[in-house]
């Protein structure tokens, strides 16, 4: 095949365009940085005594054992089956693998041969912090990604304009789930961003050998994506990308052996290392230890792959949209579809066309763009080809799983991220010659579309969870308060009100169940619900529930079936986050009360009265009657509301339980011995 014409960029746009470059990679890696340790006193970078599974797994190695350096507790020998958690009962160590007396781990094993075993090796015997390590494979993908994608524009796409280069790179970037699962950089997010990092070298080799067809370059990708494997073994169904250059050459009619033992050969070598390495530990050489993992549930009963999943891995992955919030992070968990029977849940996935749709437009542009330019750019194609593959491989497996998860997204994300940035600047380079309107159209669309993808991975990064907001109050508080300055702008253009709610009602003659909702705040699993719960014909008491945090119920109550009754409801939900600057318009006091006040009267006598948490609602409005898609008291309410209408903000706080310090006076008993009493 001949070579591409290479046009060469010089001069003071050149410049300029790797300065914004520079900064675009030192910005992200810094967000990095930020997003996984937020604090200058948060969790040291480093690993002072070596406890983290990584590390232990280092210590084992350096020791001449294969099994993780830590001591089985002497319990856990006497079990009869360890891996059964009522049985363990908190013992062993969570999600290590418990085998033949020893602990081993399941995660794969490539970050200690790439990263901590050099890092120990070179800095004299200090350990390096999990955390620390994830970010540095981020800073590798990141700074490889960018390598590959401004060869790209070098050599196929000169006519595209400086500004969309920054903009593909921000996609290539940014729009990866990146930043989401960073948020929580432990044990589980080292082999994934271990796999990412290894990807994008593994697709930097993968171009080279393209541009060149030099067999030693598709050698070294084939090695590459061997440890990729070694990392995350989901990926080993995409190393059949590294067969396209043998069906090319063998359709050209050229001698291809030497393309299909450069393929193969380098990731075999790595496969049987990892082979003899689950043999030494399990005598099984396809038991990469999650048989013997030990879980929250039994896996063994549990099933962790089945093709029957595809299709919600597919809804979840692929289609479902971010909730939307008034409030910051504006966006919230997706409402999910019922899971298939036996699938084990999903933990915050997001739809990419949805929430990323510049990922598929530039896609598709692209590939639309290069089949006008065939015989040009034809190894651009192939090289787009097998990488787009790649990514669409390691999804199908992903899809197939038991559990479904926003860090698995990572799996096959950035890949794609990296095809569609590529896409953008064959989309630039073909409007270059175009009437201004049609560039001017790309370019606020496309940016648009861009800049979409990037903050969503930024603000779902600072909502994942809530680890933001529970591990650095008070940061979050300072983050939340400046960028809710957009919604305090709505509320003040829409007129937008707060207060308690009034509901009228008529209860049913035969409650069609036992507990029905009145009202509803949240999402999902960030949801509060308040209820009522018919305890006989004419009797019943509210209650309220904090999910995950229990909550309370009310003294029974006499109902009028077939009459309507008013149920006023105040609640904390009904109104802004604390670090909304909505409240600095409140008096304090009153402003202390309404966050937390839950209050429920029943034709004007009070039925309920509590201080409680409330999660940050989504909506201006509760959903009465109803939970909506919320996964508890599913069944709405059997009788009928006739209206509901929001009330004027209380005055002042009306009389209710005191918050604050309790002083306790009590007497001690005699001396009975060592025990433990309750006193609150």
């Amino acid at each position: 095949m001949a070579k591409q014409a290479h046009t060469p960029r010089v001069g003071a746009r050149s410049w300029i365009e790797d300065a914004g470059l520079l900064v675009i990679a030192a910005a992200v890696i810094w967000f990095f940085m930020w997003t996984v340790r937020p604090l200058p006193n948060g969790a040291p970078w480093w690993d002072e005594r070596g406890d983290g599974y990584y590390n232990l797994q280092l210590r084992g190695f350096l020791k001449g054992e294969l099994s993780l350096d830590r001591e089985v507790e002497p319990g856990m020998l006497a079990l009869e089956n360890p891996w059964d958690p009522a049985q363990r009962a908190g013992r062993g160590m969570h999600d290590a693998s418990y085998y033949d007396g020893k602990y081993y781990m399941y995660f794969g094993v490539t970050p200690v041969v790439v990263l901590f075993a050099p890092f120990y090796c070179l800095s004299g015997g200090k350990f390096l912090g999990e955390q620390t390590a994830a970010v540095v494979f981020g800073a590798v993908g990141v700074l490889v990604g960018l390598g590959v994608l401004r060869a790209i524009r070098r050599r196929h796409f000169p006519e595209a304009s400086v500004g969309w280069m920054w903009l593909a790179a921000l996609t290539a970037t940014m729009s990866t789930m990146v930043p989401v699962l960073l948020r929580r950089a432990s044990i589980w997010e080292v082999p994934i961003m271990g796999a990412q990092a290894l990807s994008m070298v593994c697709l930097a080799l993968y171009y080279r050998y393209w541009m060149t067809r030099r067999w030693g370059w598709l050698a070294a990708a084939s090695l590459a994506a061997g440890l990729v494997v070694g990392a995350r073994p989901v990926y080993l169904p995409a190393l059949a990308v590294l067969l396209l250059p043998v069906g090319l050459t063998w359709r050209e009619g050229g001698r291809w052996g030497r393309e299909f033992w450069a393929a193969t050969v380098p990731a075999a070598l790595v496969g049987l290392g990892l082979a003899w390495y689950n043999y030494a530990r399990f005598g099984n050489p396809v038991e990469f230890g999650q048989t013997y993992q030990m879980a929250g549930e039994r896996l063994t009963d549990l099933v962790l792959f089945d093709w029957s999943y595809l299709r919600y891995g597919f809804q979840l992955y692929l289609l479902e949209p971010a909730g939307w919030s008034p409030y910051f992070p504006f966006f919230t968990v997706i409402d999910p579809p019922v899971q298939p029977t036996g699938h084990m849940g999903f933990e915050n996935p997001y739809g990419v066309l949805p929430n990323m749709p510049f990922l598929a437009v530039a896609t598709l542009g692209g590939w639309l763009v290069w089949r006008w330019w065939a015989a040009e750019r034809r190894a651009l194609r192939w090289f787009a080809a097998g990488a787009l593959a790649y990514a669409g491989l390691v999804l199908g497996v992903v899809m197939g799983f038991g559990g479904i998860t926003n860090r698995y997204m990572v799996d096959f994300v950035p890949t794609w991220a990296l095809v569609a940035a590529v896409g953008a600047l064959a989309i630039s380079a073909a409007a270059a010659g175009r009437i201004w309107v049609v560039r001017a159209v790309w370019g606020v669309a496309g940016g648009v579309l861009v800049l979409y993808g990037v903050v969503f991975n930024v603000l779902v990064s600072m909502q994942h969870n809530r680890l933001l907001a529970q591990n650095s109050p008070e940061l979050y508080e300072v983050v939340a308060t400046r960028f809710n300055w957009v919604s305090e702008a709505v509320i003040r253009v829409t007129g937008q009100e707060f207060g308690p709610w009034e509901i009228e009602l008529i209860f049913p003659e035969e409650p069609a169940d036992g507990i029905e909702p009145l009202a509803t705040t949240g999402v999902e699993f960030l949801a509060d619900y308040l209820f009522v719960h018919y305890l006989r014909p004419g009797l019943a008491r509210v209650g309220f529930e904090h999910t995950g945090y229990g909550g309370f119920r009310s003294e029974p109550f006499e109902v009028r079936p077939g009459e309507v009754q008013r149920v006023k409801v105040e609640m904390g939900s009904f109104y802004p986050p604390r670090e909304h600057p909505f409240w600095r318009r409140v008096d304090e006091d009153r402003a202390r009360y309404l966050q937390r006040a839950l209050r429920v009267t029943v034709d004007d006598v009070v039925v309920l009265e509590e201080m409680a948490d409330t999660y940050d609602a989504v909506r201006w409005t509760p959903d009465v009657g109803t939970t909506k898609l919320r996964p508890a008291f599913t069944e709405p309410f059997s009788g009928k509301i006739v209206a509901v209408r929001r009330l004027e903000m209380e005055p002042s706080p009306p009389p209710g339980p005191t918050v604050g310090a309790v002083r306790l006076v009590v007497e001690l008993p005699e001396w009975q011995g060592v025990r433990a009493e309750p006193l609150l």
